[in-house]
């Protein structure tokens, strides 16, 4: 073995195990204790915190500023490495927050972070002689106001700053001109202190440097006061008189402290004072049904795809699926070094990303089979077959990471966290197959292997491609037209969840009972089509802050979400589609859950016996259903209502004084309540708000008799997907285009194949979201299916750009080759070769990954969760991409040259 294979060999089990140990689930491992792969919610819950803004009376457009704080908030928790928060609205001015894999004491100090207003202002302190003055006299100079200081000044020519400080009522500068923060840290004798530097934009830059030449002209140098949630942190003395646009706030606590100030000022301030109403623990969002298929049917991909590589590429095939076995573990430990959060439709796509990266295996042995067809030994087909993929390889995936690093910089949440992991991969999948593999290679190479044998299913096809790429390119332009109308037509029906929001409903059953029976009871709920009325329901245990992190198994208490009520389907308003939802989960829940005490009559149960009441018109009117507690007696609670002072006073009276109430037992009561009908007078029925104040009358009349409220809280929550995500995500795609434009021309010596390639990405794009909406306009409801646009189906789309994305630049690196080989054929001959060519390689690649993406829809598409979300859109965009390579990418850049051969690149 040459000395160069021996040591890539060593580095390679060097790294190999390094990755091992960082991903392996022990404890105290060495010099790994602090870094592992976070579960996300829906694989092992966290917790769960609800805020609420104190607006002032007559603030305008709450609604609007409680966004944009979720928006404030989630740059927080991103900012503390943190990965895909969930976080919604909920009504005008509350947000919901849930964490991932988040402890007692971790909570503690996000609370820290979130509780924080944030507001902080720069002031002018005033000048010795107009502070000595204040403390003489005890009134401030016009232009000056009073603040408490937690930070005496002592030491020398500064004793008259005491516990009473002056500053400016106007403030030099505020947060918002501050561009950059970050902690930094100095060593002193004995301890480390911590600091937080920050710079300025230009005009906080020039407002500060005229403060500072102000205030260094005094006698002694004046000091600067900088105040965070309008209370003094610090009031540094100024030591030049001029700051060049940045500065540094002292007197932090520690290192935490001083993180979580900076976090705080680079996300900017939260629009009104935040209180804190509610914390919990929640369990996982899915099943353990969901979460065994998901593994499942990722199992069973990687299985298929190292079988096929080792049937179809025999000792080859070995080392491809060695490669893919490391390009995994690589990526785990590195996810793990980089503390990053793993969800379930996330495993998925880092499973499909692996299989995606056979397709650099499959390149480099498509071309080692070219060169032994030509006659040369195992050793030259080695390195030729590398050196001809080297270039599509290498431009492929660099294309990809440039498109991955303008979703990191401008996305937030599961943009972010796609774009890490697509990051990771990449060069996981470089790495793995450019050195370990050829590592590999070259060792059998050395050991005596003199040919690598393969199958052969296909041979190179001879079809003229460009004959018909009119008729194809003018089908797809009215495709896409067509699909882009239809989503608009079908519009929010098109949405989930995550961008239309929905209902959160946290309800409380008697006895300790098993998530899994609740989830199916609420699945069990028919619609009036007969069809499941809350197919996208998703429920979580809670548990409360003392109990700790939610087991997740079983519970009291639980929370359901769905998105059902947020379209106001059949014709009810939100608040009525609420309201439907908790009577469906007590009605689907009657043996296990109490019941409201209070349900509106209807007119039908109201009894029909014309002289039910003495007096002229004895009819009853419509009163209330109530539930009190079994243990009571049928009579005694009728002369409790009927004698009790509040409702006497609510109704009108009979002949004995008492109230007119009319009691009867109704069958259907949840276990352990009775369900009764009081009936009042109809002349009662008829006053207006007489339903409130009976409600009222009867609540202080048989308080510790009615039944007991289940529903411990219920929300109206806003979309998880916030406009700045919506709005972030678009500008990244358009950037990274223009990314992969320039890139292109730059390695293709023409802008013109760039642009055709981003054209067959949209339309790719476009195709995908189309399918969609016609998917679930089509597919009856009774099939149990989710086509949905949500987060998920976001991260699917971008898979299926940087999966299209190396297909074209593997055709067009086909195309720049021949144009120096095949020197007198045309253009359209050149392309029709090239694709040709390559078609082995599409067919390989595009079905193992097409049937990758089958085989987890077929198995999860009826758990939730989001995998079948996930892998839906890949099915057609895979389809999409390998069609808009061959008759979208490639007929415009032949249409761009007018058909003539360009110069050789």
């Amino acid at each position: 073995m040459a000395q160069d294979t021996r040591i890539r060999f060593i580095v390679t089990l060097v790294l190999t195990a390094l990755a091992a140990l960082a991903v392996a689930p022990m404890e105290n491992k060495p010099f790994f204790n602090d870094y592992k792969i976070r579960p996300g919610i829906d694989l092992e819950g966290g917790a769960e915190l609800r805020v609420k803004f104190l607006y002032a009376e007559g603030e305008t457009n709450i609604k609007e500023r409680t966004a944009e704080a979720a928006d404030i908030i989630r740059k927080r928790v991103e900012a503390k490495q943190l990965k895909e928060p969930r976080i919604n609205q909920i009504g005008d001015d509350g947000v919901v927050i849930q964490l991932a894999g988040v402890d007692r004491q971790q909570l503690e100090e996000y609370k820290k972070l979130l509780l924080v207003g944030g507001k902080l202002e720069l002031f002018e302190t005033a000048p010795q002689d107009v502070q000595e003055r204040y403390n003489q006299t005890k009134v401030a100079d016009d232009g000056w106001k009073v603040i408490e200081n937690p930070h005496p000044r002592r030491d020398a020519g500064y004793t008259a700053w005491g516990e009473k400080m002056l500053i400016r009522k106007q403030p030099i500068l505020t947060g918002r001109s501050i561009v950059r923060s970050e902690p930094q840290s100095q060593l002193m004798p004995g301890t480390r202190d911590w600091y937080v530097t920050f710079e300025l934009d230009a005009e906080g830059s020039k407002l500060f440097d005229e403060a500072a030449t102000r205030l260094f002209s005094y006698r002694p140098p004046g000091m600067i006061a900088i105040m965070l949630d309008e209370k003094l942190n610090s009031a540094p003395t100024v030591q030049t008189n001029k700051f060049g646009g940045s500065g540094r706030i002292t007197g932090i606590g520690g290192e935490g402290e001083a993180k979580n100030l900076s976090i705080i000022l680079r996300s900017g301030k939260l629009p009104g004072k935040i209180t804190l109403e509610q914390e919990t623990f929640v369990g996982p969002t899915l099943g353990q049904d969901a979460i065994r298929r998901g593994k499942l049917a990722s199992g069973i991909t990687l299985s298929l795809a190292a079988l096929f590589m080792l049937v179809y590429y025999r000792k080859a095939g070995l080392v491809a699926v060695v490669s893919l076995v490391l390009n995994l573990l690589f990526l785990m430990g590195i996810m793990a070094f980089a503390n990053a959060t793993m969800t379930l439709p996330g495993l998925a796509g880092i499973v499909l990303t692996v299989g995606m990266a056979l397709d650099a295996n499959i390149l480099i042995y498509e071309r080692m089979r070219e060169e032994q067809q030509r006659g040369k030994t195992a050793l030259q087909a080695y390195e030729a077959g590398h050196e001809r993929a080297f270039s599509a390889i290498v431009d492929s995936n660099i294309t990809t990471l440039l498109a991955a690093a303008v979703l990191y910089w401008f996305g937030t949440g599961p943009v972010q966290g796609f774009a890490v992991t697509l990051s990771i991969g990449i060069l996981t999948t470089l790495f793995s197959v450019l050195f370990c593999a050829r590592t590999f290679l070259k060792m059998m190479i050395s050991a005596g292997t003199t040919e690598f044998k393969m199958m052969k299913l296909m041979a190179a096809p001879k079809l003229e491609y460009l004959r018909a790429a009119r008729k194809f390119v003018t089908v797809s332009a009215i495709l896409v037209a067509a699909g882009v109308a239809f989503v608009g037509v079908r519009g929010e029906k098109v949405l989930g969840m995550d961008f239309l929001g929905g209902s959160a409903v946290t309800f409380k059953v008697n006895e300790k009972t098993a998530i899994q029976a609740i989830r199916d009871r609420i699945r069990s709920v028919k619609g009036t089509d007969g069809n499941p009325r809350y197919p996208d329901a998703e429920l979580q245990t809670i548990t409360n802050p003392e109990a700790g992190p939610a087991g997740g198994a079983s519970s009291e208490t639980f929370q359901l979400r769905t998105g059902v009520t947020a379209l106001g389907i059949d014709g009810l308003t939100t608040d009525q589609a609420m309201q439907r939802l908790k009577v469906d989960i007590q009605d689907a829940l009657k043996d296990v859950i109490s019941h409201e005490p209070f349900e509106t009559m209807k007119p039908e149960q109201v009894s029909p016996n014309p002289r039910l009441f003495d007096g002229e018109d004895g009819r009853g009117g419509v009163g209330l259903i109530l539930y009190v507690k079994a243990a009571n007696d049928l009579e005694a609670i009728r002369k409790k209502i009927s004698e009790g002072e509040a409702v006497k006073t609510t109704l009108s009276s009979d002949a004995k004084g008492n109230a007119r109430v009319h009691l009867d037992e109704l069958p259907g009561s949840a276990k352990g309540l009775r369900k009764l009908a009081l009936t009042i007078s109809k002349a009662d029925a008829e006053r207006d708000g007489i339903t409130a104040r009976l409600q009222d009358a009867l609540q202080k009349t048989l308080k510790g008799d009615l039944a007991e409220d289940p529903f411990v809280a219920q929300d109206q929550l806003g979309s998880a997907v916030a406009k700045e995500l919506r709005n972030s995500t678009v500008r990244a795609m358009i950037v990274s285009w223009v990314l992969m434009i320039i890139y292109i021309a730059f390695r293709f010596d023409s802008w013109k194949y760039g642009v055709s390639a981003v054209i067959a990405l949209v339309h790719d794009s476009l195709i995908t979201i189309a399918f969609i909406a016609l998917a679930g306009a089509l597919a009856p409801k009774s099939w149990g299916l989710s086509f949905e646009m949500g987060l998920t189906t976001m991260a699917a789309i971008l898979t299926i750009i940087g999966y299209a994305i190396n297909d074209k630049i593997v055709v067009f690196d086909r195309i720049r080759e021949n144009l120096q080989l095949m020197k007198k054929e045309s253009f359209t001959d050149v392309i029709n070769a090239s694709v040709n060519q390559t078609m082995s390689r599409t067919m390989l690649t595009g079905v193992m990954v097409w049937v990758a993406a089958i085989i987890l829809y077929v198995l999860t598409m009826h758990t939730g969760g989001g995998i079948a979300e996930f892998s839906f859109p890949l099915i057609v965009g895979i389809l999409a991409g390998t069609y808009s390579t061959i008759w979208i990418a490639c007929p415009i850049v032949l249409w761009w040259y007018k058909g003539k051969r360009p110069d050789a690149a």
